[in-house]
């Protein structure tokens, strides 16, 4: 290309250039209510962001509209300060619309559910339990949906229980993943990296009021 710049086979060349008309929009609508005979509340919410991005690749420019629509169901209790428990569920639907066609089958939906458990009980003694499905619609890749689930018991003691000594499991199944999806104008890829395996830990929690 130049005396400084020299691409191997099958590589790009990538610089900055300033172009006119981009712009992002977002919004959020949330609605709440309570539940009274499951002692419980319940949201739903919608996010949803849009933008348009101009780029050039190969010298033609190009322009990708991209929308995002997450919705939400939340349901918290309210039971008392002694047992807690929160669901919920959201999809993440990922739109893209481009000139060049290359990156025409980019689209997918990213479900998540999740539910979590603390619950404190005899003699101060402490159970949570965090449990999460993550699911790709969409996505021609293998990848596979995958639960993460992590646990601990503890104990509370000293005044007024301040203190929290916990045994803590992460990654009791053994199928946590880290996945990543990302797309521009002319592509679009996939990213996995590498995680944690499963793991326990002791951990003591002190807490000032």
């Amino acid at each position: 290309m130049s005396p400084t710049v020299t691409l191997n086979k099958s590589s790009q060349f990538t610089r900055p250039v300033n172009l006119d008309g981009y712009y992002s929009l977002q919004s959020m609508v949330t609605y709440g209510f309570p539940v009274d005979f499951i002692r419980s509340n319940i949201n739903f919410s919608l996010s949803a962001n849009y933008a348009n991005v101009p780029t050039i690749f190969d010298g033609v420019e190009s322009r990708t509209r991209e929308l995002n629509l997450i919705p939400k169901l939340i349901i918290g209790s309210n039971i008392s300060k002694n047992l807690d428990f929160t669901a919920s569920y959201s999809a993440g639907i990922n739109k893209m619309f481009s000139s060049l066609d290359t990156a025409a089958e980019s689209d997918y939906v990213t479900h998540t559910a999740a539910a979590k458990l603390g619950w404190t009980f005899f003699w101060g003694l402490t159970f949570r339990s965090t449990f999460n499905y993550i699911g790709y619609t969409g996505l021609d890749t293998g990848t596979e949906d995958y639960f993460l689930w992590n646990l601990s018991l503890g104990k509370k003691f000293l005044k007024n229980n301040a203190a929290e000594i916990r045994i803590e499991a992460f990654d009791v199944l053994k199928q946590n993943q880290a996945f990543t999806h990302r797309t521009g104008s002319n592509y679009y890829d996939y990213v996995n990296s590498n995680v944690l395996q499963p793991y326990a830990m002791i951990s003591f929690v002190y807490t000032i009021r």
